[in-house]
């Protein structure tokens, strides 16, 4: 948007090696631009439970008048939070009254929080052993674990009280762990 202006410059001789010179301009306005809208997030999947900020970024039209409207909340705003208990999309379209409005949407994917286990005890001499969560495919981290993705534990390692924590895909879940201490501890 905005006013522009067209020069043009340009001269010739004729037939007896006169000069002559013309010029011409044209002032113009533009006042409908597009508008161009992109929606921004930090992230695109989240885990249940927890919130996206979306932003959108219009360029083009008359960004003094821009009016937003979102799919799920009619309040007019650049940005938004969204707290999905499921996957889907939000979309957001960009009016100033006059320009062809520009449209967004943004897709986000909403994570079930991991399970693991449940909270156990487990004697200082107890061989090593493998948690168990779900879905699988995560990585285990925590004192004692040995394989961060097989989940092995070695309780030698880590007597007295350890959280476990298991992460997938962004999402945690903590299984608290207490290994007896060795008998002849003193």
């Amino acid at each position: 948007n905005g006013s522009y202006r067209i020069e043009h410059k340009h001269g010739y001789r004729d037939f007896c090696d006169s000069a002559y010179f013309l010029s011409s301009s044209l002032t113009f306005s533009v006042r409908n631009c597009p508008i161009i809208v992109d929606l921004e997030s930090s992230e695109d999947s989240i885990c249940l439970g927890e919130c996206i900020d979306v932003k959108a970024i219009a360029s083009g039209g008359d960004s003094t008048k821009y009016k937003y409207e979102w799919l799920h909340t009619n309040k007019n705003l650049t940005s938004t939070t969204i707290c999905p208990k499921k996957s889907g999309y939000t979309t957001v379209k960009v009016t100033d009254g006059n320009a062809i409005p520009g449209f967004d949407t943004f897709y986000f994917v909403v994570l079930a929080p991991p399970k693991t286990q449940s909270d156990t005890q487990l004697c200082y001499y107890a061989d090593p052993l493998n948690f168990k969560a779900s879905p699988q495919g995560g990585n285990w981290s925590g004192r004692g674990i040995e394989n961060s993705k097989t989940g092995q534990f070695n309780p030698r390692k880590a007597w007295g009280n350890s959280a476990i924590v298991y992460k997938i895909g962004g999402c945690t879940d903590t299984l608290n762990v207490f290994v007896s201490r060795p008998y002849n501890y003193e």
